[in-house]
């Protein structure tokens, strides 16, 4: 798996797939690739080493994040955030949202929209699982959210695009270090 870096090539668009310029470990990229695979959107990933980004991307997005979804026609659709980890306000702060989602899954069935995975459930995934597997003693105290965790990793998107506690765990140290290859973490 090609991670594009600075100095490298754009590679050529391929056909009529939509491209979705990526980074294995962002959590805005994985819900992109959770709602193409959820909706059998065919798609070329390209990953992007953002701790050396190519200079070709910064045409693609000005800011330099990922996800980018680039349309055969050339099109392009970015996003631009803040991630934060937990690292504000501490477990308080994250406590406050998991009772509120506790409380939203008590008034529906499985899933936020009733008894089948819909959108609102594929966007919040990449956060639990990353709460999961960065503060698992969290969930213990929210027995719904903990069911619907377990229900989310039985699906066919979810399985396609999880990544390990052991590979976010290692990905975080190294991340956080300014290892610029830590989103190899995990590619043998």
């Amino acid at each position: 798996m090609t991670h594009y870096s600075k100095g490298s090539e754009k590679p050529p668009l391929k056909g009529d797939v939509l491209r979705l310029y990526s980074m294995r470990f962002c959590p805005f990229a994985q819900r992109a690739r959770l709602v193409l695979a959820a909706k059998g959107i065919p798609y070329e990933c390209i990953n992007i080493n953002l701790k050396d980004k190519p200079e070709w991307f910064f045409e693609l997005n000005p800011g330099g994040k990922v996800p980018v979804i680039e349309h055969p026609n050339g099109k392009l659709i970015s996003a631009f955030y803040k991630s934060v980890l937990g690292q504000e306000g501490g477990q308080d702060a994250i406590k406050k949202p998991l009772a509120e989602f506790e409380n939203n899954l008590k008034q529906n069935d499985k899933y936020i929209g009733g008894d089948k995975p819909g959108m609102g459930d594929y966007l919040v995934w990449p956060w639990f699982e990353r709460l999961e597997a960065m503060q698992p003693q969290i969930l213990s105290e929210f027995p719904l959210t903990q069911a619907w965790c377990k229900a989310m990793k039985e699906l066919p998107a979810v399985k396609d695009c999880i990544h390990t506690t052991e590979n976010h765990v290692k990905f975080w140290e190294k991340y956080r270090a300014g290892d610029a290859y830590s989103q190899l973490i995990g590619i043998n």
